[in-house]
């Protein structure tokens, strides 16, 4: 008896349906990998961006801080600066003096020192001495 050509067929289909199920079974399973790990990937480079954004928020609040403790230095050191300027004005020293019942006066002829300034020239150096004898080109300061 010869074999039916339509059972034959069957067969062939079956095997190529199972190749084909293997196949898509693995182009699906291939296909969804690829789609969690670029998710994945995408998450990551998400929660990177954040972390880096939260960094660059708190660095951002620590330079305003640290600007406003230097705005607020500067603002002492004016005050301390007006603050030095009325204290060594002469109406304040001259309050102080009477408040204090300073009396000023001239110092006595004991107290009084005369120092001779010399400046010369030598190789574009200045020297200074204190004890040479008096001549007309040198200048006397006197210290009271």
């Amino acid at each position: 008896m010869p074999k039916r050509i339509s059972s034959i067929k069957p067969r062939e289909s079956n095997l190529k349906g199972k190749k084909q199920e293997e196949n898509t079974k693995k182009w699906y399973t291939s296909f969804f990998a690829r789609l969690i790990f670029m998710a994945i990937l995408i998450c990551v480079a998400v929660n990177i961006r954040i972390y880096y954004n939260q960094r660059a928020e708190l660095l951002n609040r620590e330079i305003a801080n640290v600007e406003y403790q230097i705005h607020e230095l500067d603002r002492e050191i004016e005050n301390l600066k007006k603050r030095k300027e009325e204290l060594c004005s002469f109406s304040h020293v001259t309050k102080r003096i009477r408040e204090e019942n300073l009396g000023l006066r001239y110092a006595e002829p004991s107290q009084i020192r005369k120092t001779a300034l010399v400046r010369r020239n030598i190789d574009n150096k200045q020297v200074a001495s204190g004890t040479v004898p008096k001549t007309d080109s040198q200048k006397t300061a006197a210290v009271r």
